[in-house]
């Protein structure tokens, strides 16, 4: 559905009931593509001035999506249930999200900041781990 969604955006129309993926044909989408925030692309945690807010919510939001992917792998190897709980962590980032790509980046001029999707090291080794207990 995010997809789609996404793409209804680039596209400027939206999708009806019975359209062919990639080709919507509903009506007309207007984008105001000049409110939307200028974010520096590609942003790492390290540009972020440290011990700043926007450094703390940019590692907040590595945790919160680093645990958000682990529910999810473990989830779709095994673990069904876990599923329900990846939603709200959803909502939580997108929170952060939020927080972040409305702000300023001190150092780039006419940049907001943005997500670094930096999966912190203790995520990415739960969910190594979440696997190799599926496959055993």
């Amino acid at each position: 559905a995010h997809y789609y969604r996404f793409d209804e955006l680039v596209k400027g129309r939206y999708y009806r009931k019975g359209d062919q993926p990639d080709h919507p044909t509903g009506p007309h989408l207007q984008v105001d593509w000049e409110g939307a925030y200028p974010i520096k692309p590609n942003l790492k945690v390290a540009e972020i001035s440290e011990g700043s807010e926007l450094r703390e919510a940019a590692t907040d939001f590595n945790t919160c999506y680093g645990e958000f992917l682990e529910l999810l792998t473990r989830a779709y190897n095994g673990q069904p249930s876990l599923l329900l709980e990846a939603v709200p962590i959803m909502f939580e980032f997108r929170n952060i999200i939020v927080e972040l790509i409305r702000n300023p980046l001190p150092g780039h001029p006419g940049k907001y900041s943005s997500p670094t999707y930096e999966i912190p090291h203790s995520a990415k080794q739960a969910a190594v781990a979440g696997q190799a207990e599926v496959i055993a």
